[in-house]
């Protein structure tokens, strides 16, 4: 009358066990599905915490959901681990565009370079950064989309002063928040 449930019950059928977690996260991270790959990658890193690669995929699809300060913190997990991984500088670049912190980035992209003369990724961001000014505030369109234009005003200023706070989006959601 019911149906047997396999070992995985979970509604994916992609497990997030310390064993499957890797190929889980894989699996989610092709369809997409940045958030459950996450989940998925933490899973298996909880026991094998220096895979330097499932560490870069956890950013990669942590900065794609927009989870800045776990992205963060797993790039800087796998730069200990490998510091003159030019692959690892290229997406932390990008994190740090994402985040506004063009200096971070413009670092990051020329560490990249550095480590490989012929990282056309990184050549190209940093030739946009320069056509651009390397000092314009950047705000990627996905988020002024979200945000009014009274509100931009408002998370400029915010960006503009010092913050315990890594993220202007973060704390101009935090601000909002506690409006």
């Amino acid at each position: 009358m019911f149906a047997k449930r396999s070992k995985d019950s979970s509604p994916t059928g992609l497990a997030a066990t310390p064993t499957g977690g890797a190929a889980a996260g894989d699996r989610l991270r092709d369809l997409g599905r940045w958030a459950e790959a996450v989940v998925a990658y933490r899973a298996y890193l909880a026991g094998h915490p220096q895979d330097f690669g499932i560490l870069v995929q956890l950013g990669n699809c942590a900065k794609e959901c927009a989870d800045y300060l776990t992205a963060h913190q797993a790039y800087a997990d796998a730069l200990e681990l490998q510091p003159e991984d030019a692959d690892l500088h290229l997406q932390m670049g990008h994190l740090f565009k994402l985040m506004g912190r063009r200096r971070d980035a413009r670092l990051a992209y020329g560490e990249a370079m550095r480590l490989d003369p012929v990282n056309l990724a990184a050549q190209r961001e940093l030739e946009v950064m320069r056509a651009h000014g390397a000092d314009q505030f950047h705000l990627p369109l996905n988020k002024l989309d979200l945000i009014s234009a009274g509100s931009l005003a408002e998370l400029l200023e915010l960006a503009a002063r010092p913050s315990d706070h890594p993220d202007p989006f973060v704390a101009y959601g935090e601000l909002i928040d506690s409006q």
